[in-house]
């Protein structure tokens, strides 16, 4: 059975080297997939692909009036030039909500919840794991965990997350909206020896040679589509002290 854990009232705090990454793969499958066929591809993909995933949902909240309104400051007037990890990792918006990571799931603030994945849909190492986050009860993005302990998952810790819609940004970049010429305006020419035209990546990229494991980078990876405009973000900060 799946966990649904809230966050406590009081709380003010709050997976690179494979052939494609699963964020990229997840990306591809085609929107007409309902959401629950999305969850199950990617999460076959994540046993054969070395890697983890966590993605911004794409349908629509049953319940907008709960969420802020996703079109004001969605950017959030973000205009520092240069790939800064801490900048852009504390800079991230979900459907009008500012988050950062990392973040543990005992220490998101009020207003958030989320909802353990099934154990045998779950296809990684030990330790690493996925939820589905909630704002207000309107499902908001799909979070990949590290530090996982299933008898602690409060502990666990939200590392890395995709986003793949318009109602969504990071650093002021937003799918569907920001071009590629807005990327290499904002941080530069991409790193050499990753990626191709149409994968950007940019921070820290290590990789990770373990099948199933963690991606132990500081990075973000950015997809574009054949016009040049962002198809999907993914961000990772995973604790670089450790590689399990």
């Amino acid at each position: 059975m799946e966990k649904i854990i809230t966050s406590n009232n009081s709380d003010a705090l709050i997976f690179f080297k494979t052939t494609e990454r699963v964020f990229i793969i997840f990306s591809k499958i085609k929107q007409g997939f309902d959401r629950k066929s999305k969850r199950v591809v990617a999460l076959m993909l994540a046993a054969s692909m070395l890697c983890g995933i966590a993605g911004c949902t794409k349908e629509p909240s049953d319940s907008p009036a709960d969420i802020s309104d996703a079109s004001v400051e969605l950017s959030n007037d973000n205009d520092e030039i240069g790939f800064d990890i801490d900048r852009v990792r504390k800079s991230i918006i979900i459907k009008g909500q500012t988050i950062e990571i990392p973040v543990k799931l005992g220490e998101i603030p009020e207003g958030w919840s989320y909802k353990l994945y099934d154990e045998k849909d779950v296809y990684l190492r030990e330790n690493q794991f996925l939820a589905t986050m909630y704002y207000n009860g309107n499902e908001m993005y799909i979070a990949a965990l590290e530090n996982y302990n299933k008898n602690k998952p409060e502990e666990s810790i939200i590392y890395n997350l995709t986003i793949y819609e318009s109602d969504c940004s990071i650093d002021g970049l937003m799918p569907q909206l920001s071009t590629k010429q807005d990327v290499i305006d904002k941080y530069g020419e991409p790193l050499s020896g990753v990626g191709n035209e149409h994968y950007y990546y940019y921070g820290i990229v290590n990789g990770e040679n373990k099948t199933g494991g963690r991606l132990n980078d500081h990075s973000i990876g950015v997809r574009f589509t054949e016009d040049n405009l962002i198809k999907s973000i993914s961000i990772t900060y995973a604790d670089l002290s450790v590689n399990y």
